[in-house]
């Protein structure tokens, strides 16, 4: 059982992510701060008294491992050994990344979307414990990946229906999801057309883990294979995947406006 004199640093850039995170936390009655990059984090975390931090790896400024650096750092030189549990928030499923939050002195991992049940029960695990630690023995990136979602499917709202269970809230955030997923589109072309590739694959990222949480499989998948373009993992070209990824949303929005 969670005391609710805990209170949780969430670290996360991007607006609709971070809404959800903070949704779910409030639907846990847990009071939270919110910061927008790693240094924001660092800054509220030295100011108030944090239980936990729910870490994303990806922010401008200073990304997630090194806040975590920092983090560990600043308990380094405090005299009471605490040592403050660091859930990192991904949307990168894979082992390898998993190995590095926990080698980067992070304590656990949380793979995009994922549902409340799962982020309650990660912090249910941490909270519970006076000293926690990492134990990289526990598969946390298996047990807390939610279901695929079927790749016929256009939209699937069955994650953000869970979450918020007031329709006009959902549109609220359908709306917000379009406007922002326009932004990040057009960020992925000017990069392009600047071969500018971190300011592509940071669009790509970004856009990524929020279509993941609004049911958009084909447009998420779109935008990882955009993110790894050249890591050689596609056989299309960068234009011709902004391309397929405009066509998609194209496809998708009209769908999510009828919600």
């Amino acid at each position: 059982m969670i005391d609710q004199s805990y209170r949780i640093l969430v670290a996360e850039d991007n607006q609709l992510n971070m809404e959800l995170v903070c949704y779910m936390l409030e639907n846990m009655q847990l009071p939270y701060a919110a910061a927008i990059n790693g240094a924001e984090a660092v800054e509220l975390f030295k100011k108030e008294k944090i239980s936990a931090v729910l870490m994303d790896c990806h922010m401008p400024v200073m990304d997630g491992f090194q806040a975590t650096s920092e983090i560990r750092r600043i308990e380094s030189e405090t005299s009471d050994g605490r040592r403050v549990p660091i859930l990192a928030l991904t949307a990168n499923a894979s082992m390898r990344d998993r190995k590095k939050c926990l080698e980067m002195d992070m304590d656990d991992y949380l793979s995009k979307p994922f549902k409340y049940q799962q982020l309650k029960s990660l912090l249910d695990k941490w909270l519970s414990r006076e000293n926690p630690s990492a134990d990289p023995s526990v598969e946390t990136s298996e047990s807390h990946k939610s279901p695929a979602v079927s790749d016929t499917a256009i939209v699937d709202l069955s994650s953000i229906e869970a979450v918020f269970k007031d329709p006009e809230r959902v549109r609220k955030i359908i709306q917000k999801y379009i406007e922002q997923a326009g932004k990040y589109l057009q960020d992925m072309r000017l990069a392009s057309e600047d071969e500018n590739m971190p300011d592509l694959r940071f669009a790509a990222h970004a856009l990524k883990s929020s279509s993941a949480y609004m049911g958009l499989s084909q447009v998420s998948q779109t935008c990882k294979e955009l993110e790894l373009f050249q890591k050689g993992k596609t056989t299309l070209t960068v234009y011709q995947l902004i391309a397929r990824l405009e066509q998609e949303l194209t496809a998708a929005t009209p769908v999510l406006r009828d919600y």
